[in-house]
This record gives structure tokens, C-alpha cells and sequence, in this order.
């Protein structure tokens, strides 16, 4: 909350052994804390969180993250090194869980640890693409350093631009579905 603000009255409801058994992962603790309290949420207007909602009508994460690892995977081969990282549901694959207004896609690094709360946050930014030159960067820090950072200090993004900090700190808002 020290980051986010106070999470809305009526949390989104979110079944998460199923979501882990249908990703064939773990996620991290931190996420499914934050998604459990808040649900789909936009923070301070420049990084959205996506979670998996069980409401009818609402966000469909499964098919939101089949398109996010399909489009990141084909513009990856547009600029250096000219070949995609892995993607889950390949062994150690990035996982994506959330976006930014900054064209860029925020994806944990599963291959850095058997412990899923210690994946370092990845970011691919679409611009870098268009600039040709490498789209990815690792913050080295878990989801919430890195949420802390992009609120406070703000952090650089692959071929220019910052991701947050150009908002006063503890602005969020839940999405709607």
C-alpha cells in the first residue's frame, strides 16, 4: 500500500492454483499480493498491471499474454541482436504481467531463479525497435523494486525515454475489466 495507496473496496477475485496450473509456474508472491488486493490496476498513470480475472466480461489474461509474447517475439527480430528472447511457455521464458504508455512490455526473467520471487523484472520497448537498437533491458530488481523505482526515480528505458516518475508518488487506480 505504501506504494499503490489503498486498494479498492471490493477486490477482483482471482483463483490463483489455477492460474499457476494453467502457467505451469509459481508466480511471485508479491504479484499475486498485489493483484489479490487491487486487481487490474493502472500505476500513476504510466505502468498497468495485468492480472487474471475470474468475472465474466472482464480482462482476459490468457489471451492478452499469448499476444503480448507473439508481438514482442516478432518485432524482437526487427533490431539487434535480431533473435527473440524465450518465451513462456518455453523452459526459463520471459513472462509477461504488465505494460506501459511508453510502448514498452514488462516480462519477468524466469530463468534467473528457481525462486519466483527474485525474478528481475525485463522490459522490451517498442521504440527501441524503431531506432534499431537492442529493445531489452533487465532492472535486476524484483516486481515491487521496480514499481517502487518507476514511481519514485523513474527508470530508463532501451534506445531513450524513462518508464514513470514523471507522477507524484502513490497514484494508482484500479482498471476496469
Amino acid at each position: 500500500a505504501a506504494i499503490l495507496g489503498p486498494p479498492p473496496a471490493v477486490p477482483v477475485p482471482v483463483d490463483w492454483d489455477v492460474v499457476e496450473a494453467w502457467v505451469s509456474l509459481p508466480l511471485p508472491g508479491d504479484y499475486k499480493s498485489v493483484a489479490s488486493a487491487y486487481g487490474p490496476l493502472d500505476i500513476g498513470e504510466f505502468i498497468w498491471l495485468h492480472t487474471p480475472c475470474v468475472q465474466e466480461g472482464r480482462f482476459d489474461y490468457a489471451t492478452w499474454l499469448r499476444e503480448t509474447h507473439r508481438h514482442c517475439r516478432i518485432s524482437s527480430r526487427q533490431a539487434p541482436p535480431y533473435e527473440p528472447p524465450a518465451f513462456h511457455p518455453a523452459p526459463g521464458g520471459l513472462l509477461a504481467w504488465g505494460m506501459t504508455r511508453s510502448a514498452s512490455y514488462l516480462f519477468w526473467d524466469t530463468a534467473a531463479s528457481e525462486d519466483p520471487d527474485r525474478w528481475p523484472v525485463v522490459v522490451f520497448h517498442q521504440d527501441a525497435v524503431y531506432r534499431r537498437v537492442r529493445p531489452w533491458h533487465s532492472y535486476e530488481m524484483p516486481l515491487l523494486d521496480t514499481l517502487y523505482a518507476a514511481v519514485h526515480t523513474g527508470l530508463p528505458l532501451p534506445g531513450g525515454g524513462r518508464i514513470g516518475a514523471r507522477y507524484p508518488p502513490l497514484c494508482c487506480s484500479p482498471r476496469a475489466g
